[in-house]
């Protein structure tokens, strides 16, 4: 039996664009089940600081993956 993919494949994945002036930073949500975070820098730096503690600096071209935790804070690595 063949049926189609979007019956039986329904990602749970959602996107957005975020623009973080110079200097300024955001908390990310801290809730349970928050589930895997993925960014892509396009242009600029961002400083991704984990529930560890633990700093990456990735610049435009860069990107992370954190499949167990979301991350605890994001900042533009900028001046």
């Amino acid at each position: 039996v063949q049926r189609p993919i979007s019956e039986i494949y329904q990602p749970r994945v959602r996107g957005r664009v975020v623009t973080l002036p110079a200097g300024t930073d955001m908390l990310t949500s801290r809730r349970a089940g928050a589930g895997p975070h993925f960014a892509f820098v396009l242009e600029g730096k961002v400083r991704v600081t984990t529930v560890d503690g633990a700093a990456h600096l990735l610049s435009a071209g860069d990107a992370i993956h954190l499949a167990d935790q979301p991350p605890r804070v994001v900042a533009n690595a900028g001046t």
